[in-house]
């Protein structure tokens, strides 16, 4: 039951029940904050990237484990048999080799059905072309030829469920609220161990096409042995992923030579970049897909890379339809033969026999199975790669409590710049102390305030039996503290059983619940000692905050007094108000430092005028380039009937006019403030009429006998007609 103080003294009965919200669930003191916060928690919940320092919060709801059980786990989906195990790609050293295999095929027997399936056993599971995860596999499938394995038994799962069944998505940093020099309302400075917690993996999915008449630079091979493109587990070099140029019969004595296919020209090839801001970005994956009959012909010698991957696929399943055929149509098959099940059918089956017909058509058309993309056929070799990196937070990056406070890096220290307190803390995260107040999210300093009395409450413990205030040697200290005796036990339970009680009512009343029969003191005094306190408070849990802030303070305070650091000058301050640190759960939010915003050209369509690029014009450049759409004709129009037409003239020419466009552009980068300009453009110097469209027009009607020129209420019409007549008589 709940004490009866703790009842009395809420102000409002507590209704967030766990079952009626939805990821809020998972969020501690959600009722502490606004609505509006919490709807940006939920989205912000539903972007995080996982971090390498990933860990379990130290204060949470419970619910953790509930959600660990709808993740994108591979599991066997009935009672099975497994067959054998095919690689896509050979892996070993040897000719031909594969240094890492991205896909492994399992081929079973379906007990229940009598039918033969197969399962896919990828590496990396992606959830768009930007991000994704690499599988943590729970069992060798290899070690799983000839055995039973029964229904639901899971084979790999995410890298965010961790062993004890708890999903978790962030890493626990300690931190302190101040005005620091790194610190902004809505900016922060961490350390470099914080970094370093913070580091997770990407990936990123390209597709290249290689058209009829285009040929690929070697600029990853040798005279001897060309290489197009970095192989499955080599790394990309400069962030040039391929070349490519258009084959001419003209200039093909010279561009096809050997040594003349190993230099890039960057003015006129098209290149692929990976526009990653990480040095080493490492090829995990490519899949290559290719029209037989009719398509891409590179010459001799030159496709010995793309048919390499080519045949290796096609080999995997040649090996399951072999291995197939033994089971279904053996001569030693006894009883019933096995079926073929749906899913080997359609994607291994039929892959296979798209395939292996069109070695023997003889470039007959009839009943010709031909590959599309984007319901349009490939016409030569179209290639897939996966890249994965590893990206370490920076200025820039985005990080979030679970309270719906976010924040950019602004600066990332050194840990011996970074504040200590008198117990020896150290802060990984600095946070402007007065944002709290304005976003009306409470319930972080609730959360940061109950993990750092748990800290220092545990720090005590340890003192009291004889430990020192930190772990060193983790076996030696379970040996010790299971060593103790049951009058020093049932004392340190005493003081931890009132903890929970002024603290945690909910989580007090499971540990004395008579039904929990499994429970056993020393084994909790134990990692309690060791692995210290994780803190359970259910979204409806009845407690009273401000009792609980009270509790904290006077009956489990923790270290509050001046905290010291090295300032840029590398001398060491000391702060004049004393603090605290804290500790809190951070996440990691889609948004990384690599955007950038500079001044640049909009592609031109042949008529001058700004057009929309292409998903495959994206990677033509090392830096992302995304020309923005100032007008269309509709906006154009409303936009004209309140400025005037002249305005919008004006705007038009500054793009589709290469002398206007090379005018800005050039006073923009020579100028002491580039966004302080006053006059980017003088039209006494360029005036209007020398747009592309309008000199198209004019040329036109030119040709016509017509001529066009502007006039405006200033001008001599006379005069006008007068020089005609001159030019015309001329």
């Amino acid at each position: 039951m709940i004490p009866e103080k703790l009842i009395k003294s809420n102000r409002e009965e507590n209704e967030y029940h766990p079952e009626l919200l939805n990821i809020i669930c998972v969020v501690p003191f959600a009722r502490a904050c606004t609505s509006t916060r919490m709807g940006m928690v939920s989205s912000m919940l539903a972007q995080t990237l996982l971090p390498k320092g990933i860990c379990s919060p130290r204060t949470q709801t419970g619910a953790l484990r509930e959600l660990g059980n709808y993740t994108f786990k591979i599991e066997m989906p009935c009672d099975a048999e497994v067959l054998k195990i095919v690689r896509m790609y050979p892996t070993g050293i040897g000719e031909g080799m594969i240094k890492e295999n991205p896909v492994t095929h399992l081929l079973y027997r379906d007990m229940e059905q009598n039918e033969i399936e197969y399962l896919e056993l990828p590496s990396i599971h992606l959830l768009d072309k930007k991000f994704g995860f690499r599988y943590k596999y729970l069992l060798n499938p290899f070690s799983m030829v000839g055995k039973f394995i029964p229904k639901g038994t899971v084979i790999a799962d995410s890298p965010a469920k961790l062993d004890n069944g708890e999903y978790c998505i962030g890493v626990q940093l300690s931190e302190v609220q101040g005005s620091f020099p790194c610190v902004t309302e809505d900016g922060c400075g961490i350390s470099e161990s914080a970094a370093e917690k913070l580091t997770f993996t990407s990936f990123n999915k390209f597709t290249v096409r290689l058209k009829q008449r285009t040929i690929p630079r070697n600029i990853y091979g040798t005279l001897e042995r060309p290489q197009f493109f970095p192989n499955i587990g080599e790394y990309v070099v400069d962030g040039l992923l391929m070349a490519l140029f258009r084959y001419d019969e003209e200039t093909a004595p010279v561009e096809m030579t050997a040594e003349n296919l190993m230099e890039v020209d960057y003015f006129y090839d098209e290149c692929i970049y990976i526009q990653s801001e990480v040095e080493r970005t490492k090829v995990v994956d490519i899949r290559i897909f290719k029209e037989g009959n009719g398509g891409h012909i590179l010459p001799y010698g030159m496709a010995e890379q793309f048919e390499k991957y080519i045949q290796h696929s096609a080999n995997s399943y040649k090996e399951i339809y072999d291995e197939y055929k033994k089971h279904a149509y053996g001569k030693q098959q006894a009883g019933i033969p096995p079926k073929v099940g749906r899913r080997l059918q359609m994607n291994i089956l039929g892959k296979h026999f798209i395939n292996e017909p069109r070695q023997v058509r003889d470039g007959k058309n009839e009943g010709k199975i031909v590959r599309t993309f984007s319901q349009a056929p490939i016409d030569g070799y179209r290639i897939e790669f996966v890249l994965e990196s590893e990206t370490v937070p920076t200025y820039g990056s985005k990080i979030a409590g679970t309270h719906g406070d976010k924040t950019i890096i602004c600066e990332v220290w050194p840990d011996e710049r970074m504040p200590m307190d008198e117990d020896g803390n150290v802060t990984e995260v600095l946070r402007d102390d007065d944002s709290t107040k304005k976003r009306q999210n409470p319930g972080l300093m609730l959360e940061g305030t109950l993990n750092a009395s748990s800290r220092d409450f545990v720090r005590n413990l340890r003192q009291k039996v004889g430990l020192g205030r930190r772990v060193k040697n983790e076996a030696s200290e379970r040996t010790y503290v299971k060593g103790l005796s049951d009058e020093v036990i049932d004392s340190i339970w005493n003081e931890y059983n009132q903890f929970l009680d002024d603290l945690l009512p909910m989580m007090h009343q499971a540990y004395n619940d008579p039904r929990f029969k499994a429970f056993n003191k020393r084994d909790c005094i134990t990692e309690l000692l060791i692995q210290g306190h994780y803190s359970i408070t259910p979204s409806n849990d009845p407690i009273n905050y401000d009792m609980m802030l009270e509790n904290c303070v006077t009956k489990y305070p923790h270290t509050h007094g001046p905290l010291r650091y090295i300032d840029a000058g590398g001398n060491v301050r000391v702060t004049r108000k004393p603090g605290s640190i804290l500790s809190r759960y951070y996440i990691l939010l889609d948004k990384v430092a690599s955007d950038i915003a500079a001044v640049s050209s909009a592609r031109l369509n042949h008529f001058g005028c700004p057009i929309r690029i292409s998903n495959e014009d994206r990677y033509r450049t090392p830096i992302p380039e995304s020309p923005i759409r100032l007008f269309a004709e509709y906006e154009h129009h409303m936009a004209a009937g309140i400025v005037g037409g002249h305005v919008m003239a004006d705007i038009n020419d500054q793009s589709s006019n290469p002398v206007s466009h090379r005018e800005i552009i050039t006073n923009t980068i020579n100028a002491d403030k580039p966004t302080a300009i006053l006059n980017a453009l003088d039209r006494r110097k360029i005036p209007l009429g020398s747009a592309r469209p309008g000199q198209m027009i004019r040329h036109i009607k030119e040709g016509a006998g017509i001529g066009i020129y502007r006039m405006d209420d200033h001008w001599n019409w006379d005069l006008i007609q007068k020089r005609l007549k001159e030019e015309y008589t001329e």
